[in-house]
């Protein structure tokens, strides 16, 4: 089995390509702002809080916050 860290030094490579992608596309049509992976950051930073840092994932529809802490605070969501 892939230890924790194995997947986490994966997905870094993965979501690079992405980015790499993301800017040949730009260069090759500027004209295009080729942004907009959906939500996979925000996916990737809600696995790495999970993962790295012990959160517990709010549950789906949850207002205001993404996970909470071992202690039982909840971490808010940045608003952008």
């Amino acid at each position: 089995m892939i230890s924790k860290e194995q997947r986490i030094e994966a997905m870094k490579g993965v979501l690079a390509s992405l980015f790499a992608s993301q800017r040949t596309l730009k260069s090759l049509a500027p004209q295009f702002k080729w942004a907009g992976l959906g939500n996979l950051l925000g996916d990737y930073g809600e696995f790495i809080a999970t993962e790295i840092y012990g959160l517990t994932p709010a549950p789906r529809g949850a207002n205001g916050f993404d996970a909470t802490a071992p202690d039982g605070k909840t971490e808010l969501a940045p608003v952008v």
